[in-house]
């Protein structure tokens, strides 16, 4: 599903725990290797004020015109329009109250996405990881569909996790079972 070996799955998971428990120089664990709310580059921080606004078409602007959009373990979209008339477009449309903020997660920086929920206050629902160059992003990845990624960055931050499984539930076209 994720495209790649389960050794290659078990060794980035293996740098993640090392990554994890060993402290630096500066901290004593885990609690401040995995962190929310960090300064971040321009283009980031705009990404982050669209998100935030639920502006897919601000979102779509800041994407370099032939920009990757991979939906770990789901889908890959080819270019800013792709990516704008497909995954924008879902985000857009859902109703759950939620935002983004930046933050660093196995040595990366990445966006946590957040869900306000009946249960909670702030669950992680997902995190979204960058690439910039030229002036725009590049490549976009979405663990979406991590539902072990998600649950693992959550108990680190703190918080519950929201799962959305591991891929789309496609409705059943009418006849169909």
């Amino acid at each position: 599903m994720l495209g790649t070996s389960a050794g290659a799955v078990k060794s980035v998971l293996h740098r993640a725990r090392v990554t994890l428990t060993e402290p630096g120089p500066n901290d004593s664990g885990a609690a401040s290797r995995l962190s929310v709310g960090m300064g971040v580059e321009p283009i980031v921080q705009r990404y982050l004020d669209a998100f935030n606004a639920r502006d897919a078409d601000a979102v779509a602007a800041l994407l370099h015109e032939d920009a990757v959009t991979t939906i770990v373990g789901s889908a890959e979209e080819l270019g800013r329009e792709v990516t704008r008339g497909a995954s924008l477009a879902e985000w857009a449309a859902d109703p759950n109250d939620q935002w983004a903020m930046a933050g660093r997660f196995d040595g990366r920086h990445v966006l946590f996405v957040f869900f306000r929920t009946a249960e909670h206050d702030r669950a992680l629902a997902w995190m979204i990881e960058l690439e910039i160059g030229d002036g725009g992003i590049h490549r976009q990845r979405q663990y979406y569909f991590c539902p072990e990624l998600t649950a693992y960055a959550a108990a680190s931050l703190g918080v519950p996790a929201v799962s959305h499984g591991h891929r789309y539930v496609l409705p059943a076209a009418s006849g169909e079972r």
